[in-house]
C-alpha cells in the first residue's frame, strides 16, 4: 500500500483521490490546500486523518508519494519541494506550461 498525500482540494483532486482509493493500493495520509477548512472537509470526505493549509506540513505524515492538483501558476515550486523530499510525484495536469519550465523541471 502506497502512502500518498494530496496537494489541492478542488474537483479534480477529489475525483482522482477517490479513484486512487478505489484501487485498494493507496492510503491517503494527508491533504493540503490553501485554506484549512477546504483541506479539512476534503480529508473528512475520504477518511484521511490529516489536513493542512501549508503543503510543506505534509512531511509530518511521511507520504511516499503526492498527487499534485493545483493551478499551473503555483505548481512548479510545489513540485520542486516534493521532489526534494524524494516523494514520487503524480501530476494531475501538465508537467510545465512552457519549454523553459520543462527544462528547469528536468534539471531537478
Amino acid at each position: 500500500m502506497t502512502r500518498m498525500a494530496i496537494i489541492g482540494a478542488g474537483y479534480m483532486a477529489r475525483a482522482r483521490g477517490k479513484a486512487l482509493l478505489a484501487t485498494g493500493r493507496v492510503e491517503i495520509v494527508g491533504v493540503a490546500a490553501r485554506h484549512a477548512e477546504t483541506a479539512r472537509t476534503f480529508a473528512e470526505e475520504i477518511g484521511c486523518p490529516a489536513s493542512f493549509d501549508d503543503y510543506r506540513r505534509l512531511a509530518e505524515v511521511q507520504p511516499e508519494a503526492v498527487l499534485l492538483e493545483v493551478p499551473h501558476a503555483v505548481q512548479q515550486p510545489i513540485m520542486r519541494w516534493a521532489m526534494e523530499q524524494n516523494y514520487s510525484v503524480l501530476l494531475g495536469g501538465l508537467l510545465a506550461e512552457s519549454l523553459a519550465e520543462l527544462v528547469e523541471a528536468a534539471r531537478q
